[in-house]
């Protein structure tokens, strides 16, 4: 519980981290875009004051006392600081003459100018880091010079240059100031409205972990049991059927009586051999494409497996044919309805049973007469085979179903889909 919460609040603090970021970016991009807009308008506003009174002068002849003539219309934006530097240029071949300015020392500085001086279009861009602009860049903040192209009186090209300052950063803190609290706010609801999907999702995981590891025990458990049943065997028959057949051929070798000796060591190493491929026959899997086949093996298995127990095993399987790994999951668990029967159930009469159904898929059913269950009760530690089984037979797009009780014995039946050709012989 303590994990789940915590790996939940990490994930939420991670999302509200990459929030944060993108609410600053998406903020900065809009404040940016509108300190232009909002610079270029007020730059407008300026310009429809002053152009008037600035364009009535003949700009190249203007010296001396016209100076203050000309920037008497700008200095109320210029105390205000509405605007904080101006500049009038005359624009002669795509060079520019700065004819007055704020900034005395700017003036009669001839450099070359943007094309679109001398147009009818307004030009508003950042303020350049070049020599030309030194002394608007050694100001404090951040500003853009946006062009306004005019004609004065006398009919020469000229151009209003108006330093408007912007400040995108103070904007962009203020607008995620406003805006990041109402995210991460939604995040939070967010994040504790979806923690009982975490709780469930961390459930869910538990639990098919738990079931991954009941399988590998149970895995290995079969396995080890194999083993041990395989050594049990060999240990009991083989290894001491073969040593006494390598005791008689050394008589044999002195005795008088060879051909009897010959013949019970022939006996005793034809009945290993068929011990050896009965071992063979356990390991193997089954195999084809025969259905009724496969469950007559389980049946045959099962029936080796506990050979002090007198059941009755009831088969019933029409003539049919299915693809290999079908006829592996009806094997396997017919197998182990079988097993569990015998083992637990105790049962005395065991019904197999094989039907196809119109679409060709094919259903297995294993009815006993045991002890019977609660199926819906938790199985004890260890006995995980139905669960194991209900997966396989899902795994295969089929389903396995349990009716039973207690005193009342067992019906289970797997329902499998036609995954290869299911048709009479």
């Amino acid at each position: 519980m303590r994990r789940t919460v915590a790996r939940h609040l990490a994930v939420a603090a991670a999302t509200a981290a990459v929030l944060t970021v993108l609410v600053a970016v998406g903020v900065w991009r809009l404040a940016d875009r509108d300190a232009h807009r909002d610079a270029e308008r007020v730059a407008r506003q300026v310009a429809a004051a002053v152009l008037t009174p600035i364009a009535a002068h003949d700009l190249a002849h203007a010296a001396g006392p016209d100076r203050a003539d000309l920037l008497e219309p700008l200095t109320p934006f210029l105390r205000s600081r509405i605007v904080e530097r101006v500049k009038v240029f005359t624009v002669h071949d795509g060079r520019g003459t700065v004819v007055v300015s704020d900034e005395p020392r700017a003036e009669r500085r001839t450099e070359r100018v943007d094309t679109m001086l001398g147009t009818d279009e307004i030009l508003v861009r950042p303020v350049p880091d070049d020599p030309a602009h030194r002394f608007e860049n050694a100001l404090a903040g951040a500003r853009v010079e946006v062009f306004f192209p005019f004609r004065d009186v006398a009919g020469n090209d000229a151009s209003l240059e108006l330093y408007v300052p912007i400040d995108v950063t103070r904007m962009t803190e203020r607008g995620v100031l406003t805006i990041l609290p109402i995210v991460l706010a939604g995040l939070c609801l967010a994040t504790f409205a979806l923690l009982p999907v975490s709780f469930a999702h961390a459930r869910r995981t538990r639990r098919d972990l738990d079931e991954r590891h009941a399988a590998l025990r149970y895995g290995l458990a079969a396995a080890d049991r194999t083993r041990h049943d395989i050594a049990r065997r060999l240990h009991d028959t083989v290894i001491p059927d073969l040593s006494a057949a390598g005791l008689l051929l050394e008589r044999a070798t002195t005795a008088p009586a060879r051909a009897d000796l010959l013949t019970r060591v022939h006996h005793l190493v034809t009945a290993e051999v068929s011990q050896l491929r009965t071992l063979l026959t356990d390991l193997l899997p089954a195999a084809g494409d025969d259905p009724a086949a496969a469950l007559d093996d389980a049946i045959s298995r099962v029936h080796r497996e506990f050979p002090d127990h007198d059941a009755t095993v009831e088969l019933a399987a029409p003539a049919c044919r299915a693809d290999a790994q079908t006829v592996a999951v009806l094997h396997q668990v017919a197998t182990e309805l079988l097993r569990n029967a015998l083992r637990h159930a105790n049962a005395a009469r065991i019904r197999v049973r094989l039907t196809t159904g119109e679409t060709g898929g094919l259903t297995l059913s294993v009815c006993d007469d045991g002890t019977g269950f609660e199926p819906d009760k938790p199985a004890p530690p260890g006995h995980v085979g139905l669960r194991l089984l209900a997966r396989l037979v899902e795994d295969a797009g089929g389903r396995l179903t349990i009716a039973s009780r207690p005193g009342g014995g067992t019906d289970a039946a797997a329902t499998l889909p036609a995954a290869g050709d299911h048709h009479p012989r």
